[in-house]
């Protein structure tokens, strides 16, 4: 073939030798350009921190200190505030900042200030101080509430309730089988939500919707609602309900509960029996994970509504209505600063609210009041799935990872549906990961997936390749994920990490500008808090 043709054949694909050449410059110019601009950037922040940041911190402080000196500790709280957004590393104005709070009503900013002050100054004299101050606290939430089982509503560690500001709560009741069930069915769950309404005085209303995919709260009736192992036995204790929530980071995403279509001799359930499940199980829903051993409250785990009638020799169905302990419990819960919800608070507009260490205590004795929960409520049930995966998770959180593991393979061994043997699995996973055991964790991982259609155990095995410096498996499948859920930001969260442990910045500052589009919380979320520097480029 000649030259001549040659040219002919680059022409007619739309480039010449020529243009060619000027495109490579072209982007090389570009990339010159924008390298000029991220290293001016770069330089520009350097300043910032190295000469306004150091310089408006002496001049908070100085100000804060005047204020202090004066008693002004209004004054004082606003300039300390501004000055301890950046690290003080000056244990004086630390001591005179906690003195300032001390003097101030414990409203939830001040709360939260508090929290600040242990999380940044761990080591600090301060420390013991401000716990007696949570203390003190929580003796006069005791006063205020005091019959409660508060000490009970932890999942895991964590508080998880809606958020009653935003107030509505979406209710989808699937009515598939309602021409096998009789209408007082849904009528008496109806009655149920409006009991809670009534007694949050309104704090959160239902709204019910026609699509699952919409609602906050799903509800589905089933036949049978696996969980134990009765053949044989005459004291077997069966499921009438069963409530689970989907998290997602520090994200409540939906919680659906799954109620029996019959009694457990088969017989349908009378309008006081489905009333009162539902109420229990709704109670778990709007955020009472544990619940109470005293018989005579609505979160008692097990059915006692049957009392006998002399009169008539017959069982008598009681309706159950709250008790004080149920409503002092849930008028506290939704006093709490939830770890997770739905939707954050705004602190500041709500300020008499409760942080949970005010409430419950620190994040070690929620723990151990965890363990005890779970111990009671396997002798009060009887040994099932759920009431085994309960123990684990209390021994998870107490960090003894060899109890929690028998604790789940017993579990393992009530387990009849593929979503019980995922979620055994997935948290055997999630165990391995804690031990950095990082191969056995992706095997455990990989086995929950096969129980599930849309490989939910994914997350545990993106985490585990990060550490085991895999980033570019780790990568895909956490850019897999968020295809599915992008608005995610613990998911965003580990894949900037990734990218910034490879020094991929672009691409870091890229996936930033994304979830920051369309969820505006998402650097809120504290799996963001490790790259809260970079987020400032976003």
């Amino acid at each position: 073939m000649s030259r001549e043709n040659n040219t002919s054949v680059l022409q007619k694909n739309g480039q010449s030798n020529n243009e060619i050449l000027d495109n490579k410059k072209a982007i090389t110019i570009k990339d010159f350009h924008i390298r000029i601009f991220v290293y001016g950037l770069i330089f520009l922040v350097f300043s910032i921190f190295t000469f306004y940041v150091p310089l408006m911190n002496r001049i908070n402080i100085s100000r804060a200190e005047q204020c202090f000196a004066a008693k002004d500790y209004l004054c004082a709280f606003k300039y300390y505030r501004s000055a301890f957004a950046n690290n003080i590393d000056n244990e004086r104005y630390v001591e005179n900042y906690f003195e300032t709070l001390s003097k101030m009503k414990k409203i939830a900013i001040v709360q939260a200030e508090m929290l600040n002050l242990i999380e940044d100054y761990p080591n600090s004299t301060i420390v013991p101080k401000i716990e007696n101050a949570f203390e003190n606290i929580q003796k006069d939430v005791e006063k205020k509430y005091e019959a409660n089982y508060i000490d009970h509503v932890v999942q895991g560690t964590n508080v998880v309730h809606w958020n009653n500001i935003a107030s509505k709560v979406k209710v989808y009741i699937d009515n598939s089988m309602s021409a096998q069930l009789p209408g007082f069915y849904f009528d008496e769950i109806k009655v149920a939500f409006d009991d809670y309404s009534r007694a949050l005085n309104n704090a959160l209303q239902f709204y019910y919707v026609n699509n699952p995919k919409e609602a906050d709260i799903e509800i589905i009736f089933m036949d049978e609602i696996s969980g134990g192992k009765c053949v044989g036995t005459t004291d077997c204790v069966k499921i009438l309900g069963l409530t689970e929530n989907e998290i997602s980071g520090s994200v409540l995403q939906k919680t659906k509960i799954k109620l029996r279509t019959k009694d457990t001799d088969s017989s349908q359930f009378t309008a006081n029996q489905i009333h009162n499940i539902a109420k229990h199980e709704i109670g778990h829903a709007l955020g009472v994970s544990g619940h109470s051993y005293f018989s005579e409250d609505v979160m008692y785990p097990v059915n006692n509504d049957a009392e006998w009638a002399e009169d008539t020799q017959t069982l008598l169905i009681k309706r159950k209505p709250f008790s004080k302990r149920d409503l002092n419990t849930f008028r506290l819960l939704y006093k709490i600063v939830p770890d997770i919800t739905n939707k954050r608070y705004n602190i500041v507009a709500h300020s008499d609210m409760y942080f949970p260490i005010a409430v419950l205590g620190t994040k070690k004795q929620i723990g151990e009041k965890k363990l005890e929960e779970s111990n009671k409520y396997l002798k009060t049930v009887s040994a099932n799935f759920v009431s085994q995966m309960n123990l684990a998770e209390g021994y998870f959180v107490n960090r003894e990872f060899a109890k929690a593991k028998d604790a789940f393979s017993e579990a393992l061994s009530f387990a009849k549906t593929d979503e019980e043997k995922f979620t055994a699995y997935h948290n055997l996973a999630v165990i391995s990961y804690e031990e950095s055991d990082y191969k056995m964790a992706i095997s455990y991982a990989e086995t929950a997936n096969s129980y599930t259609a849309d490989n939910k155990s994914d997350e545990i095995k993106a985490y585990c390749y990060i550490e085991m410096g895999k980033h570019g498996r780790a990568q895909r499948i956490l850019e897999n994920l968020l295809e599915k859920h992008p608005d995610n930001a613990t998911y965003s969260a580990a894949l900037v990490g990734s990218y910034l442990k490879q020094m991929k910045f672009f691409k870091m500052l890229d996936e930033m500008k994304r979830i920051k589009e369309i969820n505006p919380d998402a650097f809120l979320d504290p799996a963001y808090q490790p790259y809260k520097f970079f987020t400032n480029f976003a």
